[in-house]
């Protein structure tokens, strides 16, 4: 299989050396042991905790994992139906009472996804030198937010101090560059609407969804925040993770900014409607995977692509150039990446 990352939006220049821009289911529901009706909070958290208990790593064969973990949630008397979405390959469900769950296809340690980017925006300077470099994913995976902060303040941008979790996502606003390595997933809400969310840091604990589930944020018809589970710390957790109603509620984009979720599916025909709030909140390029990616392959091309448009020439876990090379334009680090087939990810 092959996946592109999807570079989408308008272009930009970071500080003058960074500058980008490029163009570019499993439908069908099973029936649980439920009919509607109301859920607990008492049965709400059973529900997560026999899932943790049943598969607490998630590990084995993928597509015998996902059967079992469907027909594991089918057999619970709590939850009205289950699938796997085939495009994605997670497993959604939902509560009797519609709110809905998703067990990540997890991001690959160590599937074929590619880069891709579109524009409808003029190439201009991002007004706001302030980024936002997150990680959600714990220790099991490796992050470039880190490595890549550094370049970039190294270069005159001004990092704003922050984590992932929901409570700092609520508060974004201008940032020129924007980036978040998380895992992505697909849920399937009561008019078999597939919602696309990114995972968060921030964990499912029962006061944090009562909260949740008061403001209204979490619910069955238009979800801003969902319920997901997948590999963190060497094992599974649940954590809450952010839809589209999310980002349209709380979160926006600085002029001519970049705004890079290294997740899987983040630019895929699923996230569509999620890629649309980005813009719509001010984004001017957004960069994501079309379907699932090895978690060195996301790596290295983040690192790449921000090496090449810095002028970075940092030792990384791509290749310096030699000699040291200037900022290069979108198109060309574009090309580079393609050539080089840093904007494809394999699971073969």
């Amino acid at each position: 299989m092959s996946r592109n990352l999807v570079l989408p939006l308008s272009l930009l220049v970071l500080w003058g050396a960074l500058m980008m821009v490029g163009c570019g289911g499993g439908k069908g529901s099973a029936t649980g042991g439920g009919g509607g009706g109301t859920v607990t909070d008492a049965q709400r958290m059973a529900v997560l905790d026999a899932v943790q208990q049943k598969f607490p790593t998630l590990d084995g064969d993928p597509p015998t994992v996902r059967q079992a973990v469907k027909s594991f949630l089918l057999g619970l008397p709590q939850i009205e139906a289950a699938d796997v979405d085939e495009d994605s390959g997670c497993v959604w469900a939902r509560f009797t009472d519609h709110i809905p769950l998703i067990v990540v296809n997890n991001r690959k340690p160590g599937a074929t996804p590619t880069v891709q980017a579109s524009t409808t925006r003029e190439i201009k300077l991002p007004t706001n030198a302030q980024i936002r470099m997150l990680n959600a994913l714990g220790t099991s995976f490796v992050s470039s937010a880190t490595t890549v902060r550094g370049w970039l303040t190294a270069n005159g941008y001004s990092s704003v101090s922050s984590d992932a979790s929901l409570d700092a996502l609520r508060t974004v606003s201008g940032d020129g560059v924007f980036y978040l390595d998380a895992h992505g997933g697909v849920g399937q809400l009561l008019d078999h609407t597939r919602s696309f969310a990114i995972w968060t840091a921030t964990r499912a604990t029962l006061s944090q969804y009562k909260a949740l589930q008061a403001s209204q944020d979490i619910n069955a018809a238009n979800p801003k925040v969902v319920l997901m589970y997948a590999v963190h710390n060497g094992t599974a957790e649940w954590h809450f993770g952010i839809t589209h109603a999310f980002v349209d509620s709380y979160m926006s984009f600085g002029e001519n900014s970049l705004v890079y979720f290294n997740t899987c599916l983040s630019n895929s025909p699923i996230a569509q409607l999620f890629q649309d709030t980005c813009l719509a909140k001010g984004a001017s390029v957004y960069a994501g995977w079309t379907k699932s990616v090895k978690d060195p392959d996301a790596n290295r091309a983040a690192q790449f692509l921000f090496d090449r448009l810095a002028g970075v020439n940092q030792p990384s876990v791509v290749p310096i150039e030699t000699p040291p090379q200037r900022a290069f334009n979108w198109q060309a680090v574009y090309a580079d990446m393609q050539s080089r087939g840093y904007d494809t990810s394999t699971d073969k």
